[in-house]
């Protein structure tokens, strides 16, 4: 009987030695595993081609293009301001006309027109959304360029006061396979507010 009270504490101590040795066995097998991802991010680097100089004299001849120089496809989008000198012509007196729509008519007088470049059937372009800014419908490509956004400016008579026709563009990486002008405007609002998605 005597040995009887020796069983029990050499029990519990048997159970927590098996408990540790089990425990340390777990963790000596289920190791710190490590996988390293490296990512490298891609270059957004758009820019505004205008070869030539502007010219003092009316027509001045126009080839404004955007061209992707960075290592990512982007989207692209323009807007075009006229600034003129001493306060904004009237309202109505600054227009933009496509080739087709301006021909070889003259503007009017105190008139400003932007010509920009026909759609063409079958290629990229551009085209003016309500929001004020023109999309380039196509994902431009690493060292691609758009098709041309203005073609000429004219000056009817009677403008007296300099101008600069402003062309502002924006990009932002499109990660689609094919352009959607949704997908396009939500990923400028998504850089605008900051956020990943």
């Amino acid at each position: 009987m005597k040995h009887l009270k020796y069983i029990k504490p050499a029990l519990i101590v048997g159970l927590l030695m098996l408990v540790v040795v089990g425990t340390t066995f777990a963790l000596r097998t289920t190791g710190l595993k490590q996988i390293t991802n490296t990512f490298d991010v891609g270059d957004l680097d758009t820019s505004i081609v205008e070869p030539e100089e502007p010219s003092e004299q009316t027509p001045v001849n126009k080839n404004v293009t955007v061209t992707n120089n960075g290592s990512v496809s982007a989207y692209v989008r323009a807007r075009i301001v006229v600034d003129v000198e001493n306060g904004l012509l009237e309202p109505g007196k600054v227009q933009f006309k496509t080739e087709s729509e301006a021909g070889v008519a003259t503007p009017g007088t105190g008139e400003i027109w932007v010509i920009l470049a026909d759609l063409e059937e079958g290629k990229a372009k551009w085209q003016k959304d309500d929001d004020g800014y023109y999309y380039y419908e196509a994902i431009l490509a690493p060292e691609g360029e758009t098709g041309q956004l203005i073609t000429e400016v004219r000056v009817g008579s009677g403008v007296t006061n300099s101008f600069d026709v402003i062309v502002q563009s924006e990009s932002v990486p499109a990660f689609a396979s094919s352009w959607n002008k949704q997908e396009a405007k939500d990923a400028f609002t998504a850089a605008a507010s900051g956020s990943n998605s």
